[in-house]
């Protein structure tokens, strides 16, 4: 069973608790005003529009803001599911789970955080290499919820140049951290080029809970055109283990195979490369 971590919980109540506060506070106070009723109507509704902005901003499938990938194509004879790793690179973990996809000839997606590439560029040079997409997943990611323009376009461009310095490579994906979006990602997003990118569901990997069940939480659900969110890393300044998922990995990649699945990169799936601008993966393995 999947079970949202109390802190996640915590962190979107939070939210909700400001925003139907502020909320009644609007309201009551236009009706000790003495705004008219049509007043209230205007204000209930701008309300309403909010509530249903915030909807989109935490849900990962939502595309009100605009389009984002939160599927694979599911045409006839298409079993496809595609395996991506957040928050990384940070060894050990991005290696080892490099080497388990290597003995299994699987290609997955990687959204770096940039602060993550300028510590470890050979790692980003290894993802590359070895023929995986990479992602685009801020700087320092910074919750993107209550962030501006400018906020949004340095953290979106300053990762941008992180990997393309380390490997040659520029991300063509983006995935929010959290998944949380505002109103200006995607117009940041197409002027770069960049796709944005979500997921079917997260698996609740990153408090580390035993590989058995990260396991279960997987094949309990996994269905073709699946997007599926791991952690190969954590944020810098933010310590953690991620030994569980790189000990379920196996099973993992074995379980999906066995349902007649086909774990796959963005990449492989979607039938674009997801890089551009940038030198092959070849010339920057040999510089990395």
């Amino acid at each position: 069973m999947r079970t949202m971590p109390l802190k996640a919980r915590l962190e979107i109540a939070g939210y909700v608790v400001l925003y139907l506060a502020a909320g009644a506070g609007l309201m009551a106070g236009a009706a000790y005003a003495g705004a008219g009723t049509a007043a209230l109507v205007v204000l209930a509704l701008a309300l309403a529009a909010l509530a249903a902005l915030l909807v989109d901003a935490f849900h990962p499938k939502s595309n009100l803001f605009g389009p984002a990938v939160v599927r694979l194509p599911t045409e006839e004879g298409a079993r496809a599911v595609a395996l991506t790793f957040d928050d990384g690179p940070v060894a050990p973990y991005t290696a080892e789970i490099l080497d388990i996809l290597d003995r299994y000839r699987v290609k997955a997606t990687f959204f770096c955080i940039g602060e993550n590439v300028r510590r470890h560029p050979e790692l980003v040079g290894e993802i590359v290499r070895r023929g995986h997409t990479i992602g685009n997943h801020t700087d320092g990611h910074r919750t993107l919820l209550l962030a501006g323009p400018g906020m949004t376009i340095r953290e979106l461009d300053a990762a941008q140049a992180a990997v393309r310095a380390a490997c040659g490579v520029k991300p063509a994906y983006f995935r929010c951290p959290k998944g949380y979006k505002n109103p200006f990602v995607v117009r940041a997003l197409r002027r770069r080029g960049l796709t944005l990118v979500g997921y079917g569901y997260p698996i609740w990997d990153v408090q580390n809970p035993p590989p058995r069940e990260l396991v279960d939480r997987v094949l309990g659900r996994v269905a073709r055109g699946d997007i599926i969110l791991m952690h190969d890393g954590f944020p810098a300044g933010k310590p953690g283990r991620r030994d569980s998922l790189v000990a379920a990995l196996p099973r993992i990649i074995e379980g999906i195979r066995a349902k007649g699945l086909t774990p796959v990169s963005l990449d492989e799936a979607l039938g674009r490369p997801g890089r551009t601008q940038g030198r092959s993966a070849a010339a920057s393995s040999n510089t990395s």
